[in-house]
Order: C-alpha cells, then structure tokens, then sequence
C-alpha cells in the first residue's frame, strides 16, 4: 500500500470517527473546519481581549491553518454572535498575530 492510499484510508476512518462523535454528542458545537464537536476536541482559544475569548478551530485545525486561512471561521463565528459589543478588527487582530 502506497503512503497516498494509507492516507486516503486515515480520512476515511477519522470521517467516520467524527460522524460517531456527533451521534454521541447531540446538542454540542462542532470545529468549524473538521466538524469534530467539542466534547470531543480540544479548542484553540484565541484571546481577543484580557478576559475575553473564542474558539472556532480545534487545536489541530487550528495548527494545520496559517492565520490568513484561519480568519473565515473566526468572522463567521463572529457573524453568528447577536448583540455583540466585540469589535470584528479586535478579534481580526489577533487572528493575525497567530494567537
């Protein structure tokens, strides 16, 4: 077996993975890349403030993204807020920064 293929087949069993994950986590949010739901993986929190923070990305999505790739999922979890005083430039910032 090829190391493509092998690959090909870790996918496959990590999908059917999460998809178990999410029958048993009914109710929970999920990573917005991996759509691993987060009673089951481990959040990236990015500080936005002294005592404020999200968390869009699993820390292992988180990793494989560069901070330019990581913004989508930040605005769009920051779209989905309501009646919010959070700033979009104060969490883009720090995006940015890599935290």
């Amino acid at each position: 077996m090829s190391y493509s293929q092998m690959m090909g087949r870790i996918e496959i069993l990590e999908n059917a993975l999460i998809t178990i994950e999410k029958l048993l986590a009914p109710g929970y949010s999920c990573c917005g890349l991996c759509g691993r739901p987060w009673k089951f993986a481990k959040e990236h929190i990015t500080n936005y403030s002294p005592s404020s923070g999200c968390f869009p990305l699993c820390q292992k999505c988180w990793e494989k993204l560069t901070p330019q790739k990581r913004l989508p999922f930040y605005h769009k979890l920051w779209k989905e807020w309501k009646n919010t005083d959070v700033k979009w430039e104060d969490i883009k910032k720090v995006v940015l920064e890599g935290k």
